[in-house]
């Protein structure tokens, strides 16, 4: 059925979208009690690993003051090249140019 001029393809708009895992978090728990766990477990008041305190102290740390940056000055001019290197598509076919892939005329080493 082709289109008729003037009007909308899709008269009723795109489905709605189902809510966003942050919606979800947010209803579940709000941000100011998550911040006051954060923060309970970075201090020691909540019991948790080690590793898991740092986490929640490098986190509260992103969010206030962000992370620290370490920054050097250059003595001398630096240039960086990149070099991209494409993998080929038939590693047994090294050898052979895309006229031999076209006409067929190539040899594959075995």
């Amino acid at each position: 059925m082709p289109f008729k001029p003037g009007f909308s393809g899709n008269p009723h708009g795109r489905p709605p979208k189902g809510k966003s895992l942050t919606e979800i978090i947010d209803r579940k728990l709000p941000k100011e009690e998550f911040a006051e766990r954060l923060i309970g477990i970075a201090l020691g008041k909540i019991d948790a690993p080690p590793l898991v305190a740092a986490s929640c102290m490098r986190m509260i740390l992103s969010y206030v003051d962000g992370l620290p940056v370490r920054k050097e000055e250059l003595e001398k001019r630096v240039e960086v090249v990149v070099r991209y290197v494409e993998e080929p598509r038939y590693p047994d076919a090294i050898d052979i140019t895309p006229r031999q892939v076209e006409s067929g005329t190539g040899r594959t080493s075995d």
